[in-house]
């Protein structure tokens, strides 16, 4: 997350939520990929994250207002998304 995606989420409400566009890949240790198929270089997962509920909290969020820390979720929870766009 770089400092423009980290300064669009400041003053939201705690709890607040947003997809990030990451998701668990198959296999038996813990694998990341972006939606662009990109590995994860950084993992800033919130304390005691990810705990994958029930084996099945396949996709990631980002808590804003928890020091943009990450958590494994269910993917069929809607809520809003951040995406990444070329600058000009």
């Amino acid at each position: 997350m770089n400092s423009i995606s980290s300064s669009m989420l400041t003053g939201y409400e705690e709890n607040f939520r947003i997809w990030i566009g990451l998701y668990k890949i198959r296999g038996g240790k813990l694998r990341l990929r972006w939606l662009d198929a990109s590995v994860v270089s950084y993992t800033p997962w919130a304390r005691n994250q990810p705990s994958n509920c029930k084996r099945n909290q396949k996709c990631v969020e980002l808590y804003a207002n928890d020091y943009k820390a990450w958590n494994d979720q269910f993917c069929n929870i809607e809520q809003p998304y951040l995406c990444k766009m070329p600058m000009y």
